[in-house]
């Protein structure tokens, strides 16, 4: 992530229109892939894969996610940590891939709570929000509306115990006041800590939103945005949450082989019996991209299923990534398809057949 990879002409090439607008062309190092699409695609895939690793110090995992409670329970969000002028370059940076994502609608498997999308937006957000995002804090913020209402002061304060400090997404304690660690929260002024409380963690990714949002502009005007709701913007950047097999089915076309065709029969069944999680498996093999889009009318490329009876029987699928292909042998029976298919969708991670040995980029260069 040097100097040269914000330059002018890098950031405006994310300014393009098309579910598969491919702005520049990729080459992995140990790999003999041809970018054609697929390669780009899967740069893409793994681009979320690693700012959600928590590798990069741009995300960290919300209080939900960490503590497996609440809602929105696998969701990233921005890190009050990265202050630094070089993470706010990333951030815009990270911008210009979102920024693409809602300009083409091309969709990235990003994972945010309601509170982010609502923010991006420029939405008014409360209490109810933090739910989403730290599901503790909100019941004990709740709790404390709640007891002020109904204990009088003497039973009030000895049931609560708290000073005016909070803990942010990042773990970090930050007083509400001066000197909020030695005050303690009271019937009287309970209502000023819940207030206080609610907005440190509403806007302790204040910073880091603004930076992504800068990015976001280069590539699309907010404004336009400004006609959507934020779940329409969420479903436009991440396509829908689940992968219909109805909706894959409306965009297959076959060689050498019909609907009918008893291997193309048990493929559908096969997928049907995916989960989720195998069903983005089976599209990063075959596409690159572990979601569909929204709107799937103008891909460059239909998914396509083409049976081969030269292929092995026992043999592997194979799949063409630029291309939303995948070649199937003449299985024996849907149980050998499935145990075939499984193993190469959950093993093959790399896009490696388009070149010999010698043409392959050493992975030093």
């Amino acid at each position: 992530w040097s100097s040269d990879v914000c330059s002018s002409d890098l950031k405006d090439s994310f300014r393009m229109n098309g579910t598969d607008a491919h702005m520049f062309e990729v080459r992995f190092a140990g790999e003999g892939s041809q970018d054609v699409g697929g390669p780009f695609r899967e740069m893409l895939t793994n681009l979320v894969a690693e700012l959600e690793s928590e590798t990069l110090p741009l995300l960290i995992k919300t209080p939900n996610h960490r503590n497996d409670h609440g809602q929105s329970r696998e969701s990233y969000t921005l890190n009050p940590s990265s202050i630094s002028p070089t993470h706010g370059e990333l951030f815009k940076f990270f911008g210009f891939f979102l920024g693409f994502c809602l300009r083409t609608g091309s969709a990235m498997d990003w994972h945010f709570p309601p509170l982010f999308w609502k923010q991006l937006m420029g939405e008014s957000v409360g209490l109810s929000d933090l739910e989403g995002l730290d599901a503790y804090s909100y019941q004990v913020l709740r709790d404390l509306n709640k007891y002020g209402r109904e204990l009088d002061a003497e039973k009030f304060n000895a049931a609560v115990v708290e000073t005016f400090t909070t803990l942010l997404s990042n773990g970090q304690e930050v007083e509400l006041r001066p000197a909020g660690a030695s005050v303690e929260v009271t019937q009287a002024n309970h209502q000023e800590f819940v207030d206080a409380v609610l907005k440190a963690r509403l806007d302790e990714c204040e910073k880091q939103m603004n930076w992504l949002k800068e990015g976001i502009a280069h590539v699309i005007d907010l404004s336009i945005l400004s006609f959507l709701t934020w779940e329409e913007v969420e479903i436009r950047a991440c396509g829908p949450k689940d992968i219909d097999v109805e909706v894959l089915k409306s965009i297959t076309e076959y060689r050498s082989c019909s609907a009918d065709h008893k291997i193309v029969v048990w493929f559908w069944q096969m997928f049907e019996a995916f989960t989720q999680e195998e069903r983005k498996q089976y599209l990063k093999f075959v596409w690159g991209r572990s979601k569909l889009p929204l709107d799937c009318s103008s891909l460059a490329y239909r998914h396509r299923i083409s049976v081969y009876s030269h292929l092995r029987p026992n043999g592997f699928p194979e799949a063409h990534t630029c291309f939303f292909a995948l070649d199937l042998p003449e299985y024996p029976d849907l149980e050998t398809m499935a145990a075939k298919v499984k193993y190469a969708i959950a093993t093959c991670g790399e896009i490696d057949a388009d070149y010999g040995a010698g043409d392959i980029a050493d992975e030093a260069e």
